[in-house]
């Protein structure tokens, strides 16, 4: 089985200093107090792990008591960076934090990135109500990939077509944001590219030309479970559920909803996505197991009842398996419903990732994803 790996904070604080001497993140760093298609562009040839996935906590990331205010408040985004950046550099397998978002992002000038939060119905909800990834996990990624790949804010999009978007005060970076639109705007459906699905061969729906123009995507999504799926969590193959577009309503197609499992596989097997997904982050700095829910303590968490990690992959289904893997656990602690992994199987099969269920000893272990987990304390 796999080991796992340990760093100490001071050996990582080595590796940023490169990042303390750069000038292109300084503007946008927080005080530390509080219709074309583009051709396919080629995943990135780096020298990483197929099925690598990398978890790093720390426990001096969040110091929230679960009752008083919003839990994005009570974040330390400074130790949020020193954390995305080791897991992007134990992602990438590289020496240093700024090799590990070039080696991650083969940016080319011109090229961008279509970053996919998981923010379904956030405009109803928000931050009181429901887990969603945090402002400070966004603007973490957001720096690494100015101040480290060079890529200005310009060339950056923020995008969830489903009911809306934190504000751009919230988010505090100078990127693009998308949500739902018309035919042949970001958007809206991009009638160029269409996806096939199996179960509804005669049906066609739509990339979005948020994905269609961009060079590079990244999947950002929080540690909860997902409404029509009941006890799945919100993962890689979920987010893009509603990234889709109908054919003359530019929105989810309803058919999708019959045979969920198969239509979210056929979705990722899209060029698009396949082949231009870069990142894959979960924030689990904070987790719930159910949907329209606050984060709550977890009793089956490894190092306390806050996760305070983030996990990374270019693995959708490697990824997916051991983020199932903490949330199943989890619900089967209180006695809750399981559902079933059979997307993640077929996904598998054809060939978008690694498939594995983990053995639990004092964390998940596996015998065929490369999983590390690295406590920074």
């Amino acid at each position: 089985m796999k080991s796992f790996a340990s760093i100490s904070r001071r050996e990582f604080l080595k590796n940023l200093g490169i990042l303390a001497q750069s000038s292109l993140i300084a503007p946008f760093l927080p005080k530390a107090s509080k219709n074309i298609t583009l051709p396919v562009i080629e995943a990135s040839c780096a020298p990483v792990s197929p099925s690598r996935v990398v978890r790093v906590h720390n426990s001096e990331s969040t110091f929230w008591d679960y009752s008083t205010g919003v839990y994005v408040d009570y974040i330390r985004e400074p130790v949020v960076r020193d954390m995305m950046g080791l897991a992007v550099q134990r992602l990438a397998g590289t020496s240093s934090v700024n090799l590990g978002w070039k080696t991650l992002f083969p940016y080319r000038p011109g090229d961008t990135v279509a970053i996919k939060g998981n923010f379904s119905e956030f405009g109803s909800a928000g931050y009181s109500k429901q887990v969603y990834p945090t402002p400070q996990v966004i603007r973490t990624i957001v720096d690494g990939l100015t101040a480290h790949v060079g890529i200005p804010p310009s060339d950056i999009y923020l995008f969830e077509l489903s009911f809306g978007l934190p504000s751009q005060g919230t988010v505090d970076r100078p990127v693009n944001f998308v949500t739902r639109g018309g035919t042949g705007t970001l958007g809206g459906a991009d009638l160029s590219a269409t996806v096939s699905l199996r179960s509804n061969p005669g049906m066609t729906i739509y990339v979005p030309g948020i994905l269609t123009q961009a060079a590079h995507v990244i999947d950002l999504v929080g540690m909860r479970t997902g409404g029509m799926y009941g006890s799945v969590s919100t993962d890689c193959f979920k987010n893009h559920f509603g990234t889709v577009r109908h054919d003359s309503i530019n929105n989810t197609a309803p058919y999708l909803h019959n045979n969920k499992a198969g239509n979210i596989v056929d979705i990722r097997r899209n060029t698009h996505l396949r082949d231009k997904t870069r990142l894959i982050v979960c924030d689990l700095l904070f987790a719930a197991t159910d949907r329209y829910m606050a984060p709550e303590p977890w009793g089956s968490f490894p190092g306390g009842p806050t996760p305070n990690s983030i996990l990374v992959s270019k693995d959708p289904v490697a990824f997916s398996s051991v983020q199932r893997d903490y949330m199943d656990r989890e619900r089967a602690s209180r006695g809750l419903s399981i559902s079933g992994d059979d997307y993640l199987r077929e996904a598998a099969g054809f060939n978008l990732g690694i498939y594995e269920r983990g053995v639990f000893g004092s964390d998940f272990t596996y015998s065929n994803i490369d999983y590390a987990v690295v406590d920074m304390g």
